[in-house]
């Protein structure tokens, strides 16, 4: 594997020879979930929303050139809907859509998409791919700044959002396969 093959956020294809990524089972992103919010409103969709996530991470990782990028996608995925809609599938609000409180559509995007798990955890793949690319110069715990502002111009606020997102997925993967991941790319 090549050495910028490990900290790609690109897409690599399974058959791709740079693509390292285990997958991660439903079972495991449903006992990161229970792990946050146990008794939450939303338990009966949690095997559906889990089974979204984990498809998400597993087909289109953030990091396919590391052995735990599906695992750390999952881990990422779980925190921002947490975060975001505290796992509500059909949240709608100013903010955004579904699961992720994903910005109200662009044509290029159906809202009713981001109401259902499995599309919004896709949808949000991509655009948080789109964020950490936008800002590759930022360092690793900002780069949810620009998915979470809703000008388009990450905030202060935006910048600690990011941050606290990116620790509790670290302390969601840490629950989850008893270790901290290595240590993620800087800026690039």
């Amino acid at each position: 594997m090549t050495a910028s093959a490990e900290m790609t956020l690109f897409t690599l294809t399974r058959e791709h020879p740079d693509f390292q990524a285990e997958a991660i089972g439903e079972n495991v992103v449903l006992a990161m979930m229970n792990r946050l919010e146990p008794y939450g409103t939303w338990v009966p969709n949690y095997a559906e929303i889990a089974a979204g996530i984990a498809q998400a991470a597993n087909h289109d990782p953030l990091l396919p050139g590391r052995k735990d990028g599906c695992k750390l996608t999952a881990a990422l995925l779980v925190a921002l809907a947490f975060v975001r809609s505290g796992f509500h599938p059909n949240l709608t609000t100013q903010k955004g859509f579904g699961l992720f409180q994903i910005r109200p559509p662009s044509p290029r995007i159906d809202g009713n998409r981001l109401l259902r798990p499995r599309d919004a955890a896709y949808i949000a793949v991509d655009l948080v791919r789109q964020s950490m690319l936008a800002s590759r110069e930022e360092p690793w715990e900002v780069r949810l700044a620009w998915l979470l502002s809703e000008t388009g111009a990450p905030s202060t606020a935006d910048v600690k959002k990011s941050m606290d997102i990116m620790i509790l997925a670290e302390s969601v993967f840490e629950g989850a396969f008893g270790s901290r991941p290595k240590a993620l790319p800087e800026g690039r």
